[in-house]
């Protein structure tokens, strides 16, 4: 395992850290590692335990020392060495298991995009559902929807609320009502009606706020991919940043970068 990024200082970071740690020049994938020092973190922990080194997927577990942890648990399950997409599955051992759940269930060889169902059995759970829903055979974006019923959900909600038929992005929004909430928000803040991004904004009121915030910033009209940047105005910046940085044109995976000390111009607010 690599070491932490090094422009990283802050000791008491409480955020998501990722970095792509990777060495090997044919590696298409993301590799993830928790930094963070603080026992009473909250968050979820990501680590990269590839060890198979012509896997081309990404590798998720939850190395959260807290036996009462409620965040999402991710591994890779899949079997199959030619598999190119992401398997997700939940792997806490408390059977009243309120996390979310993730399988990939496409059939199409074909297919280049992520498909989430939720298959949890727990009537409780009080977290993130999401499930494709889309009917256009040639869509190749996420659709997600919130289907919880419980009041008490204290999780990061999700909906689709475009009003525009022709639209085949992913809408996010907050509808948490609890004022203590220490999750993620993020809204959709598009002006752009021919706008094909996804657009995340942290629309937090806490002014102590250690979550992970992004924007959409490209101006390229033909712009398919996600591209995302930390907008915090706090000079000892905690956050993730991320920005897609591919430049081949048959790839189909996500690249990322810390650019913290990279001057960046043209934010879209």
């Amino acid at each position: 395992m690599s070491a932490p990024d090094k422009h990283y200082k802050n000791t008491t970071d409480k955020c998501l850290h990722l970095i792509n740690i990777t060495k090997n020049t044919t590696d298409k994938c993301l590799l993830l590692t928790n930094v963070t020092k603080n026992t009473t973190d909250k968050c979820l922990h990501l680590i990269n335990i590839i060890t198979n080194i012509t896997d081309k997927c990404v590798h998720l577990t939850n190395i959260t020392r807290d036996t009462t942890d409620k965040c999402l648990h991710l591994i890779k399950v899949s079997k199959n060495t030619t598999d190119k997409c992401l398997r997700l599955t939940n792997i806490t051992k408390n059977t009243t298991d309120k996390c979310l759940h993730l399988i990939n269930i496409t059939k199409n060889t074909t297919d280049k995009c992520l498909h989430l169902i939720h298959i949890t059995k727990g009537t409780t759970d009080k977290y993130l559902h999401l499930i494709d829903i889309t009917n256009n055979t040639n869509d190749k974006c996420l659709h997600l929807i919130h289907i919880t019923k419980s009041t008490t959900d204290k999780c990061l909600h999700l909906i689709k609320d475009t009003k525009n038929t022709n639209d085949k992005c992913l809408h996010l929004i907050n509808i948490s009502k609890n004022t203590t909430d220490k999750c993620l928000h993020l809204i959709k803040d598009t002006k752009n009606t021919n706008d094909k991004c996804l657009h995340l904004i942290n629309i937090t009121k806490n002014t102590t706020d250690k979550c992970l915030h992004l924007i959409n910033i490209t101006r390229y009209t033909t712009n398919k991919c996600l591209h995302l940047i930390n907008i915090t105005k706090n000079t000892t910046d905690k956050c993730l940043h991320v920005i897609n940085i591919t430049n081949n044109t048959t790839n189909n995976y996500l690249h990322m970068i810390n650019i913290t000390n990279n001057l960046l111009t043209n934010v879209c607010t």
